[in-house]
């Protein structure tokens, strides 16, 4: 989802790209991968969960004694320990853990932009830019200007450039 936001913007401003090793004016990748205002949350309540779930299920092991207080084999037990209230805040915590996703996935993405996700074909498709664009300088995607010789073809370009581009017009057909 959080790819799918970074992604859309690409049609409505110009951008730099996010790389692991930035030259020009490219961003670096995130620590975490995601936005930290993201990850940092989620690393909390994914390590909040471990915990609970381990306040949750136990092992415990009881040790018997005699009448005068001393170790017995008699009464020994290893068993499996579990807490109701650990349980409730587990379950609570996954339930906020789903809203999360949830209200995350309901976010409208920016207009303008096909849907790719990590598909490397529709990433590829959008890829095919022009000649003279620079991927250390801010790329918009957009409808890329026809040279004169290809006036007479129905068929338009949408790739990412250096320049401001227009968005695709309904309609219309793109390659």
């Amino acid at each position: 989802m959080l790819l799918a936001f970074e992604w859309s913007k690409f049609a409505s401003e110009s951008r730099t790209l996010r790389v692991s090793e930035p030259r020009g004016t490219q961003r670096s990748t995130y620590f975490l991968q995601i936005p930290y205002r993201f990850g940092l949350p989620l690393t909390i309540l994914s390590s909040l969960l471990h915990w609970l779930v381990s306040q949750s299920i136990f092992l415990a092991k009881v040790d018997g004694l005699d009448a005068r207080g001393l170790p017995s084999n008699i009464g020994n037990v290893t068993t499996c320990g579990y807490s109701p209230f650990g349980m409730i805040f587990t379950c609570m915590g996954g339930l906020l853990l789903a809203l999360f996703a949830v209200a995350l996935g309901m976010q409208k993405l920016k207009p303008g932009m096909p849907l790719a996700g990590s598909c490397s074909v529709a990433i590829s498709a959008a890829c095919h830019v022009p000649d003279g664009t620079s991927e250390l300088e801010p790329l918009m995607w957009g409808v890329i200007p026809k040279h004169p010789d290809d006036a007479h073809s129905g068929v338009d370009h949408c790739a990412f450039a250096n320049e401001r581009l227009e968005r695709p017009l309904p309609g219309r057909l793109y390659a």
